[in-house]
């Protein structure tokens, strides 16, 4: 009998050592830096910038599309900052995290020919940079210098009435706006420039037009010069960049007052093609999208002529025109509005009105859908996104009453307006300044001012996530987790995971309440770890939810662990002490 016990005994403190020195790393996992999951910086010490978050350009993107995803709060506008840079204030802004610190920045300029550099969150000037002349372009932010292979460091670029195109090391933390290069052209540069890798060589380029009657492409490394495309007279259009006709390579578009609308090919700045409208001049940018869902890209863009042209990417004919009762210097925007599978081209005119036109109509003359009538001209370009959570995207527009609309995108029904005391021609940024995960608007007026709006909406946060998924793992082995959410208000999710090894997914995008959001993450490490995730809507976050997962030394001890818990659970009183530890 005593042999037995004995026996046993020795059994026990062998099982108990085995599981002390397997897990002998346990809560002893150090990790020096925090990693963000899923992030497009090459920094892993910051919080990451989707693109939703951000808005780097005129317009937002290289195709003026004038959308952005996310959502917002913003059911009854509240100022959240606002700055009087003592001028009129034409330019529009830029919202970018340019020193890669998880604090965003905007960037606008003014009149007063300062671009200035605000703290996004509070408004609070960080740097700004003199120019020569008033700035009525509007800044894009990009990474255009060369540095070390796997460097990514952001510059911003801008044109100013000074006939120059500037280049500035946009990083508030180290440089305050040091200027790299400057390029100067024959005219004003009104134009808002554009980055991307024209010539499909790695590097990007600078594209804008001037004054001058040129459009220029520059090399983002020194400003040094491309190619240059001379149209018959001046350039105020700010180009979109896309492969319009499915060549394999990028055009350049863009309108002139020389009554054109033209396609350069991107590689070398030889014209593709050009429209010529009913002899009136362009100020307005084009938008470019597959309107129709099929064939080439499709271009829009408005002219003096009253006329919004859609025109076919491959070859420039055109595939609807419509004719408003005013010039249309604003630059549409497009999106699907009303999710019915066809994309809305919607922009202002000096008629006083917004319109929302069919995009994908087969009428010759243009469908409209919906028109709005402010109290004056709009020549500001609107920007759509959803910025009250509803579900349904918005329309967001200054007009020349001063005056900043918003109107529900499917039906063209007013919403609300923000007043300032002067015209507005600046076009609104929707992103979220603030890291809160809801979108914010930043603008400029003729009242001197750059305006943040900022507003809540009464509601309950969705409930804390149920998290499923491998608990009982192998360290280098790559596991499937699934997180659900429900929302009590029916809003879309979105969750923010802590893997427990110093690995974050930071806000994953919107998903519907109740759907499952799964993710993939690997262990590296042996060690016990915590995952923790949290859900929010636009009221606010969650609760926590944890669980635990054990990732031991390797399959082998895995495989012995697995049969030992299987064990503990079927004979729960054979192994107190042991079942006690497994589960500390």
């Amino acid at each position: 009998m005593n042999n037995k016990l004995l026996k046993i005994g020795l059994i026990y403190i062998v099982i108990i050592l085995f599981v002390l020195t397997s897990f002998s790393t346990f809560g002893s996992n150090e990790f020096l830096n925090l990693k963000i999951k899923n992030d497009n910086s090459n920094d892993g010490n910051i919080l990451p910038s989707p693109i939703h978050n951000i808005w780097p350009m005129f317009h937002h993107d290289r195709l003026n599309t004038g959308y952005a995803t996310g959502i917002g709060a913003i059911a009854d506008p509240d100022e959240k900052w606002s700055f009087n840079t003592g001028a009129d204030v034409s330019s529009s802004p830029a919202i970018f995290d340019i020193d890669e610190d998880g604090d965003k920045e905007v960037l606008i300029g003014s009149d007063n020919s300062d671009l200035i550099c605000f703290n996004a969150e509070d408004g609070t000037v960080e740097w700004a940079y003199s120019t020569g002349d008033d700035i009525v372009s509007s800044p894009v932010v990009g990474d255009i210098k060369y540095g070390e292979p796997g460097d990514v460091e952001y510059e911003v670029v801008v044109g100013s009435a000074d006939n120059k195109i500037y280049c500035l090391d946009g990083n508030p933390a180290t440089s305050s706006g040091y200027m790299y290069w400057s390029y100067t052209t024959g005219g004003d540069v009104d134009s808002s420039p554009v980055i991307h890798d024209v010539d499909g060589d790695g590097y990007n380029e600078v594209i804008v037009g001037s004054e001058d009657g040129n459009v220029y492409c520059l090399n983002g490394e020194d400003g040094s010069v491309n190619w240059i495309f001379a149209a018959e007279d001046r350039v105020y259009s700010s180009p979109a960049i896309a492969d319009v006709d499915a060549d394999g390579e990028v055009e350049v578009i863009f309108g002139s007052w020389d009554y054109n609308i033209y396609s350069v090919d991107g590689l070398t700045g030889t014209e593709e093609w050009r429209t010529t409208t009913q002899l009136e001049y362009i100020f307005s940018s084009p938008a470019i999208g597959n309107l129709d869902g099929a064939g080439p890209l499709e271009i829009v863009i408005g002219a003096h002529d009253n006329r919004m042209y859609c025109l076919n990417g491959l070859n420039g004919n055109s595939k609807w025109t419509y004719t408003s009762s005013g010039q249309i210097l604003s630059s549409p925007a497009i999106f699907d509005l009303d999710n019915d599978g066809e994309m809305e081209v919607v922009f202002g005119s000096h008629d006083h009105k917004v319109y929302c036109l069919n995009g994908a109509t087969s009428n010759p003359i243009g469908e409209v859908e919906w028109s709005y009538e402010t109290e004056n001209d709009v020549q500001s370009s609107p920007a759509l996104g959803d910025i009250d959570g509803d579900e349904e995207i918005e329309v967001i527009i200054g007009s020349f009453d001063s005056r900043l609309y918003c109107l529900d995108g499917p039906t063209g029904d007013f919403e609300w307006y923000f007043d300032t005391d002067d015209q507005i021609y600046s076009s609104p940024a929707l992103a979220d300044v603030d890291n809160d995960g809801l979108l914010e608007i930043i603008f400029g007026s003729y009242d001197n001012y750059v305006y943040c709006l900022d507003g809540e909406i009464a509601g309950d946060p969705p409930n804390a996530p149920t998290i499923s998924g491998e608990q009982f793992g192998t360290r280098g082995t790559s596991y499937n987790y699934n997180f659900t959410s429900i929302d009590p208000n029916g809003k879309d999710v979105s969750y923010y995971i802590n893997w427990g090894d110093g690995i974050i997914s930071y806000w994953t995008p919107y998903h519907s309440s109740g759907t499952t959001y799964s993710e993939t993450h690997t262990f590296y490490a042996m060690g016990t770890y915590k995952i923790k995730a949290k859900a929010r809507n636009v009221y606010g976050e969650s609760d926590w939810t944890e669980i635990y997962a054990v990732m031991p030394k390797n399959t082998i001890f895995n495989f012995k662990f697995n049969i030992l818990n299987w064990l503990i659970e079927r004979l729960p009183n054979a192994f107190p002490l042991l079942r006690f530890m497994l589960r500390q």
